[in-house]
């Protein structure tokens, strides 16, 4: 297994299979073997990382030079393959209706079993009319004039992170009677110190008359239990090292890594490993999973109004901002100092596009991971969201039920602003090609800046450049380029000897398209081997 992944991991470097190419004439690695059956559960992980990263890390940081490495989980495609971490998903708008959930939802009354622990939304456990176990959350912003944006943010924000491929909770967005909550006879308040005391019915409506309601019913996300055994969080660097399935440090992993921008585009300022979750599955493997979305969208977990404004813009622990800001009197401008809340759409808080920065953005405390990410992981996940169209936004923002129709659209303008922004960012530095397809001797590919409108036809021209040989010498002749509706084709001229192997370096071509978008312009190299009757096309590189 380990030679396995090394192989997907240093598909960069020399491949795996010799012969002194880049990249050997093997099978294309699309799933990492990381659900072997275990012999036992590991052991339960839980904790906060908040003060490592907030104080220890930045102290043990401060006389050392950090450094960073490619992401070590990437096939020879530039892509990431399955795994229990992450799954190619491509999905439709109509997938996005139920992401992750298996079924219709719910099916009331609720019975409730407990009150909820964690986190600082109020709510329950309870089981439905089936049996199915839920977690049951308030939308504990509504004193703040935010009625309905943490159920919302939780059931929008779960089925983008589902989209991309993560493994998250199944999230709805639900309206209950009170008189549909019914109180188990063993059911219990338990607090945060593990205490325990009966539940009553004088507490369940205490809690209950925290939610929004509408016309009567009180406005929920209803979070399905995850199947299997709950082992606590996963760690946001290094391994579980009872876990040997887990090889590759999580720091160290694309899609990880690449979270950033999808965190970005969603506003999610509260991701950090208490809001992780790892699950034993069918007694035989783990499954990672991302919880807990109630703050993204606009919403805050902070609950002092003055720091709302920087949500996604810094976190709560940089020193260098606490200092400068206590000695400066407030005489010192900061990005939020310009961020307004909408009036006609206070349930969006400071959600916006025009301050939006993708690189900028901030989690409530640093993370480790985004950390360590280079252009090529962000890259990755741009080209994700790249394939999540308006139709797809406005799905997942349908899930929500907001009232407001109006608020709605404008979610959706926001999510679809923010998105441009990110795509362009990320386009501009690495190249967008994408979708390669290889034909006889001709390689197409899809340039995801102009199939998204961020690039027009006009503005964007492409060059080509074919290396071959052991040596990869300039080819005499020249691949001829054609534009596409969406993209590009490159044809290749054979050049290998009859009698070569099929994988010797005298098979072996390279070919570069450089595309040019008003004055800047990216590269990517695609390498292949010269079989005779076609092109394998064997590595990508984007440089």
């Amino acid at each position: 297994m380990k030679r396995a992944i090394a192989c997907v991991a240093f598909a960069m470097a020399l491949g795996c299979g010799g012969g002194g190419a880049r990249f050997a004439l093997q099978p294309l690695v699309t799933r990492l073997d990381d659900d072997r059956p275990l012999a036992h559960a590991p052991k339960s992980e839980t904790g906060s990382d908040s003060i490592d990263v907030m104080l220890l890390r930045p102290l043990s940081h401060a006389l050392t030079f950090d450094t960073t490495s490619e992401a070590r989980d990437v096939n020879a495609l530039d892509e990431v393959p399955d795994s229990t971490w992450f799954t190619n998903r491509s999905v439709t708008p109509h997938d996005l209706e139920r992401g992750t959930c298996p079924d219709a939802g719910p099916v009331l009354p609720f019975t409730i079993e407990s009150t909820k622990v964690g986190g600082v939304t109020a709510g329950f456990v309870a089981r439905d009319a089936r049996g199915q176990k839920y977690v049951l959350k308030l939308d504990e912003l509504a004193r703040y004039a935010q009625p309905e944006i943490s159920t919302a943010a939780d059931a929008v924000v779960s089925r983008l992170y589902w989209a991309i491929g993560f493994n998250v909770p199944c999230n709805d967005t639900v309206f209950v009677r009170p008189d549909q909550l019914i109180l188990g006879a063993k059911a219990k308040e338990v607090f945060a110190t593990g205490r325990r005391q009966p539940l009553t019915p004088k507490r369940v409506e205490a809690i209950a008359n925290q939610a929004t309601r509408r016309n009567g019913a009180l406005r929920m996300t209803a979070s399905r239990y995850i199947e299997g055994e709950g082992i606590g969080t996963w760690r946001p660097e290094g391994v579980r090292p009872d876990d040997p399935n887990d090889v590759i440090p999580h720091d160290e992993r694309r899609e990880l890594r690449g979270e950033f921008f999808l965190a970005a585009w969603t506003a999610h300022w509260d991701t950090r490993r208490a809001n992780t979750y790892d699950a034993f599955v069918s007694g035989r493997y783990v499954l990672h999973h991302y919880l807990d979305f109630s703050e993204a969208l606009g919403g805050t977990i902070s609950r002092t109004k003055w720091t709302e404004p920087r949500s996604g813009l810094e976190s709560v622990s940089s020193l260098e901002t606490i200092a400068v800001d206590a000695v400066g009197f407030g005489f010192v401008r900061r990005p939020w100092d310009d961020v307004k809340i909408d009036p006609r759409f206070p349930d969006l808080g400071y959600l916006d596009v025009e301050h939006f920065a993708p690189l900028a953005f901030s989690a409530q405390t640093p993370v480790v991971r985004w950390a360590h990410a280079e252009p090529q992981d962000l890259a990755w996940m741009a080209r994700r969201i790249a394939r999540l169209g308006v139709d797809h936004v406005r799905t997942a923002v349908r899930s929500a039920k907001l009232a407001d129709a109006r608020e709605e659209e404008r979610l959706v303008e926001i999510l679809m602003g923010r998105r441009a922004r990110i795509l362009r960012t990320s386009f501009a530095r690495v190249s967008p090609l994408a979708d390669f397809t290889v034909r006889d001797a001709t390689l197409c590919a899809r340039d995801l800046a102009r199939a998204t409108g961020i690039a027009t036809d006009a503005a964007t021209s492409y060059a080509a450049e074919l290396r071959s040989g052991a040596s990869l010498r300039l080819a005499p002749i020249a691949p001829r380029l054609e534009r596409t509706d969406e993209g590009v084709c490159v044809t290749l001229p054979h050049f290998a000897a009859a009698s070569a192997a099929p994988g010797s370096p005298a098979r072996y071509a390279t070919v570069d398209i450089v595309r040019f978008e008003d004055r800047s312009h990216t590269r990517l190299r695609a390498h292949f081997y010269d079989l005779g009757a076609r092109f394998a096309l064997v590595g990508i590189e984007r440089l």
